[in-house]
C-alpha cells in the first residue's frame, strides 16, 4: 500500500510539473514567454520518448532478467545520446542560438536526467520496491519545481532557474537513485553486444508507438510554431492543459485494472472484458462531459486566474480541447487494451495514418483559423483514432469469441 501512495504521488508530481513550470512562466514573464517555453517544453518531452525508447515498461515487467541490468543500463546510455544529439541536430537545422533553442537545449537536458532516472526507478520497481521508485519520482520533480519556482522569484531569469533546476535533479537523483541502486546491483556497461542489440530491436515497435502518439498529441502546437507567432502559441499551450488533464485523471482510473483486463483475456471472457470496457469508456465521457460544463460556467476565468491571462474569447476553443482531452483518455486505454490482445502492429499502423492525417488537418485549420483550427484538429484527429481503434478491438475480440464457441463445440 505504502508503495502505491508513493508511486500514484510521484506520478502526479511528474505529470504536474510542465503545466506547473509554464504557469509560472505565463505569471511572471507573460503569454509570449509562455509561447516560447510551451514549444520548447514541447520539444523536450518528445525526445524525452527517445531517451526513455519504451525500454522502462518492458525493464519493469522483466522479473525473470531475461536482460541484466547493465545491459538495461548500456542501452540507456546509447538512447540518451541519441536524445542529445537529435536536441542539437534541431537547434543546427534553426540556425542560430537564439533564447527558444537555449530553452530547448536545457530542457531537453532535464528531460534526459529524467529518462536516466527512469532507469533506476525501473529496477526498482522491477524488485519490487514499488517505494522506492516512487519516492524517487516525487523527491526529483518535486525539488526540482521548488528550485525552479524559487529562483524564478528572485528574478534569475528563466534560463538561470533551469539551469539550477537541472543541477537540483541531477544531484537528486544521484542520491535517490544511484547510490541505492549500488546497494542492489553493479552500476556498469555491458559487454554483451549481442544481448543490447536485442533489447534495443524488442522495444523499436513500442518506442515508435509513442513517439507517434506524442507527437500527434502535440502536432498543432508545432504547426502554430511555423505558422503563427509566440502569443498564439502561448494562448493554446495554456487551453491545451485542461486536456492533459481529463487524460490523467482517466489513467488514474483504467490503469489499476489493465490486470483485470489481462485476465478475462486469459479466460476467454469476452463479455466480462467488453462489460468493464463499456464502463470505463462511459467514466471518461461522463468526466469529460463535467470538465466541459465546468468550463461553460467558470472555465476562461478560473484558468486565467493561474496563468495570469484573459481567456474570456476562448470558451468554444477550451470545450473543443477537453472532448479533445476526452479522446485522448480513451485513444490511451484502448491502446493498453490492444496490447494485451498483441495487437502492436495495428497500434503502429494506425497512428501513422492519424499523425498523416493530423499534420494535414493543422496546416489546413491553424493557417486559417489559429487556435481554434490547432483545437478541431486535436479533437478530430483522436476522434478519428478512437473509431479505427474500436473496429480493431471489435474485430479481434470477435475472432476471440467465435474461437471459444468453436472449441466448446468440438468438446460437446
Amino acid at each position: 500500500m505504502k508503495g502505491i501512495f508513493w508511486n500514484t504521488l510521484g506520478s502526479i508530481i511528474f505529470s504536474a510539473n510542465s503545466v506547473l513550470m509554464l504557469i509560472v512562466v505565463s505569471r511572471e514573464f507573460g503569454v509570449v514567454a509562455a509561447g516560447e517555453f510551451g514549444v520548447a517544453n514541447t520539444t523536450a518531452q518528445l525526445l524525452y520518448i527517445v531517451g526513455i525508447f519504451g525500454v522502462n515498461a518492458y525493464q519493469m515487467t522483466d522479473y525473470n532478467e531475461k536482460y541484466s541490468f547493465a545491459e538495461y543500463f548500456s542501452v540507456k546510455i546509447i538512447t540518451s545520446i541519441i536524445m542529445m544529439v537529435l536536441c542539437l541536430c534541431i537547434i543546427t537545422l534553426t540556425g542560430c542560438m537564439n533564447n527558444k533553442n537555449l530553452l530547448t537545449l536545457l530542457l531537453t537536458l532535464f528531460m534526459c536526467i529524467n529518462s536516466i532516472a527512469e532507469l533506476f526507478q525501473s529496477f526498482f520497481f522491477q524488485h519490487n520496491r514499488l517505494d522506492l521508485s516512487g519516492k524517487s519520482l516525487f523527491t526529483r520533480n518535486s525539488l526540482s519545481f521548488v528550485i525552479f519556482y524559487i529562483s524564478v522569484k528572485l528574478k534569475l531569469g528563466i534560463n538561470s532557474s533551469l539551469i539550477l533546476m537541472i543541477i537540483t535533479n541531477l544531484l537528486a537523483t544521484y542520491f535517490n537513485c544511484i547510490r541505492r541502486t549500488n546497494r542492489f546491483s553493479k552500476i556498469n556497461m555491458s559487454k554483451n553486444v549481442h544481448k543490447v542489440k536485442s533489447l534495443l530491436l524488442e522495444c523499436i515497435p513500442v518506442f515508435l508507438s509513442l513517439f507517434l502518439m506524442t507527437f500527434m498529441t502535440n502536432c498543432s502546437k508545432y504547426v502554430i510554431e511555423f505558422l503563427a507567432n509566440d502569443e498564439v502559441q502561448g494562448y493554446f499551450n495554456i487551453i491545451f492543459f485542461p486536456a492533459m488533464v481529463i487524460n490523467l485523471c482517466s489513467s488514474f482510473i483504467f490503469k489499476p485494472l489493465l490486470n483485470k483486463f489481462s485476465s478475462f483475456i486469459e479466460n476467454n471472457d469476452v463479455r466480462r472484458f467488453i462489460n468493464l470496457l463499456r464502463r470505463q469508456i462511459g467514466f471518461i465521457l461522463v468526466f469529460t462531459f463535467i470538465c466541459c460544463l465546468a468550463c461553460i460556467i467558470a472555465g476562461p476565468s478560473v484558468l486565467g486566474f493561474f496563468f495570469k491571462v484573459d481567456l474570456t474569447n476562448y470558451m468554444i476553443e477550451m470545450i473543443i480541447i477537453l472532448f479533445g482531452g476526452g479522446c485522448l483518455a480513451i485513444a490511451a486505454l484502448l491502446y493498453y487494451l490492444l496490447i494485451i490482445l498483441r495487437m502492436q502492429k495495428f497500434i503502429f499502423l494506425n497512428y501513422v495514418i492519424c499523425t498523416i492525417l493530423c499534420i494535414f488537418l493543422s496546416v489546413f485549420l491553424v493557417s486559417k483559423h489559429l487556435e481554434l483550427g490547432a483545437s478541431i484538429a486535436f479533437s478530430i484527429s483522436y476522434l478519428i483514432l478512437d473509431l479505427i481503434f474500436i473496429f480493431i478491438l471489435i474485430y479481434q475480440l470477435r475472432r476471440l469469441k467465435n474461437a471459444r464457441d468453436n472449441r466448446s463445440y468440438h468438446h460437446i
